[in-house]
């Protein structure tokens, strides 16, 4: 028998393979999406201050934050970046609040808060996860309120899912069997409840924040909102932070 006519389809087979295995690696990459960039939202918790436009590296990069807001996703290339929050329509040299270096890692998500009073605003930047097991959800807690003391999340009634989270702290994630819930935030080790969250629809394969903003002794009041870490949809309150944006 001829050794070239078995040698050249054990060759083919071999090949096959090898390509197999590259795009099936490539296939994987994009689907987790290494690359150098990351995604950076903007969340605005500072009460009293005013509307807002955020620049990055002297560009523009969103315009017109509002307190509460969040705002989409932006891919931001990993490395250090300048950030610039200044009254809204004021142009890059308006009246500054916030300037600040930041270093953003490859493949991370990140929020950047405004927070603190209209005298104290300042960034506080909080890393997010990604992931999630699936037909489960994840939460964490952010504390952005600076006149209030430090606080527990529970379900009334029930589990306490964080404990003693102090101003300008944020907990790790929890998983959560998806349900609807009513949760409580407290007063740190009472049960004393601050704010009271009713009926919280949960749902599967996603990631949120719980952001505790405003004043414990003034206006705008003590509250909370939900922030979407992950692109999906989140919890039955309005939807915020869930898009994308690229930086030109």
């Amino acid at each position: 028998m001829n050794k070239s006519r078995l040698l050249i389809p054990g060759l083919l087979i071999i090949a096959i393979v090898l390509m197999l295995t590259v795009f099936t690696g490539i296939a994987m990459a994009q689907q987790r999406g290494y690359s150098n960039s990351s995604m950076v939202r903007v969340i605005h918790a500072s009460p009293g201050s005013p509307p807002v436009d955020v620049y990055v590296d002297g560009k523009i990069a969103l315009r017109n934050q509002t307190y509460r807001h969040a705002s989409n996703y932006l891919n931001l290339s990993s490395g250090s970046h300048h950030i610039k929050v200044i009254t809204a329509g004021k142009g890059p040299n308006g009246n500054i609040l916030i300037s600040r270096t930041v270093n953003v890692r490859p493949n991370e998500r990140y929020s950047l808060m405004a927070v603190g009073n209209k005298k104290s605003i300042h960034l506080l930047p909080v890393a997010s996860s990604q992931q999630v097991a699936r037909g489960k959800c994840k939460i964490r807690f952010v504390h952005a309120s600076s006149d209030s003391p430090p606080v527990d999340v529970a379900i009334r009634g029930g589990r306490v899912l964080f404990r003693n989270v102090s101003y300008g702290k944020s907990s790790g994630y929890v998983e959560i069997k998806p349900t609807t819930a009513n949760l409580e935030i407290r007063e740190a080790g009472t049960g004393k409840v601050l704010v009271n969250l009713p009926n919280m629809r949960q749902k599967t394969d996603n990631l949120y924040s719980l952001n505790l903003i405003g004043f414990s002794k003034g206006q705008p009041g003590l509250e909370a909102t939900l922030t979407v870490d992950s692109n999906m949809q989140p919890f039955s309150m309005p939807r915020t932070g869930m898009g994308g944006t690229s930086m030109k």
